[in-house]
């Protein structure tokens, strides 16, 4: 450090080193520690994806393409019924609806 007068000074930063440096600050320590471990690392990215995660992804998928399939089949019958062309079997409906309560009924829900 030089002093020319009383309103200018000059800083050498070579001699501030031994003031601020790594070893008398304690977040210089960690900072440093990080970028050497970070320098070591670059490039080296992983990620790791657990066994729930895959069969989750792997169930959206399902879910999507049977999402596709049903939005397809409701279009169908939509298509139909504007036509005039969709017939209700009765016996299947009645077939249904008796299965399902008695399904209800084994269950207690009845």
């Amino acid at each position: 450090m030089e002093i020319k007068n009383r309103n200018e000074v000059n800083v050498n930063s070579n001699s501030l080193d031994n003031v601020r440096g790594p070893k008398n600050n304690p977040y210089a320590k960690s900072q440093a520690a990080r970028d050497d471990s970070q320098a070591v690392n670059r490039g080296q990215d992983t990620v790791t994806v657990s066994n729930q995660s895959r069969t989750l992804f792997q169930a959206s998928k399902i879910l999507d393409q049977d999402s596709v399939a049903r939005r397809e089949k409701i279009d169908g019958i939509k298509a139909r019924i504007q036509s005039g062309s969709y017939n209700v079997e009765s016996d299947k409906v009645a077939s249904s609806i008796v299965s399902y309560l008695s399904d209800e009924a084994k269950v207690g829900n009845f």
